[in-house]
């Protein structure tokens, strides 16, 4: 029981070792996309651009995912406007 312990708490430990030595993600707001309705009214569709400063291939991935969710919701919003 206690090499079951033991391992759990260093498991724990290494992970969290690990989670700390990867570098943050960088974390800005892309263009919005200004959605106006003929009386004047509108909506502001904004979707983050996010960076991975090691890893230019999850940065495009990240991005391309909310630059999809973005159109989506423009998308619905014209259709439903």
């Amino acid at each position: 029981m206690k090499k079951k312990i033991v391992t759990a708490i260093c498991a724990c430990l290494f992970a969290g070792s690990v989670a700390l030595a990867a570098s943050p993600a960088i974390v800005t707001d892309a263009q919005p996309y200004v959605l106006t309705r003929t009386d004047g009214s509108s909506m502001t569709v904004k979707y983050p651009t996010v960076m991975v400063p090691d890893n230019m291939a999850a940065s495009q991935l990240i991005t391309q995912y909310f630059m999809d969710e973005q159109h989506k919701a423009v998308a619905f919003l014209k259709k439903n406007l």
